[in-house]
């Protein structure tokens, strides 16, 4: 996987082939982790139109509510 971009302390956005990948920081009570998703088609196309300024809110979203990622989240990376 190749970093395309990132925001220290918070998420990484990562590439593989076709695929993007999020990965959030997330600020449990007991414990501070993270949680990956893969992007669907849509997130992607607002990545292309939006740039960093989606990933920043896909990313706030999740590390706010990451109950509602967890079905999405990737085997390994569910808080």
């Amino acid at each position: 996987m190749d970093v395309v971009a990132y925001e220290p302390h918070a998420w990484f956005l990562l590439a593989q082939g076709d695929d993007l990948y999020l990965d959030v920081n997330v600020h449990l009570p007991a414990v501070d982790t993270s949680i990956m998703v893969r992007l669907e088609a849509g997130e992607r196309e607002r990545y292309s139109s939006e740039g960093r300024a989606f990933v920043d809110a896909l990313a706030t979203a999740i590390a706010q509510s990451p109950d509602s990622y967890r079905e999405r989240a990737l085997p390994g990376w569910v808080p």
